[in-house]
């Protein structure tokens, strides 16, 4: 929102329910102790769907998301 982004408020509980009833997990990428970039993945037993993301300009210019996908799929994958 703070760039501008549109977000709805059920946007923001969806998210906070998939967190809390364990169905989603947050990754994040830090940049001197900054969010640079976030991840919502959806698990399940057998795979993992990329729901949404977001990336701070600082973070859009030093490539935190392109880092963070990669990173994230070693850590589900491997």
């Amino acid at each position: 929102m703070a760039r501008g982004e549109q977000i709805s408020a059920s946007d923001t509980k969806e998210h906070w329910a998939h967190l809390e009833s364990g169905a989603g997990q947050l990754f994040q990428a830090l940049h001197n102790g900054r969010v640079a970039s976030s991840i919502l993945v959806l698990r399940s037993a057998h795979t993992a769907y990329f729901h949404s993301a977001g990336t701070s300009p600082r973070g859009m210019r030093i490539g935190a998301s392109h880092f963070l996908i990669y990173d994230v799929c070693r850590e589900l994958f491997h």
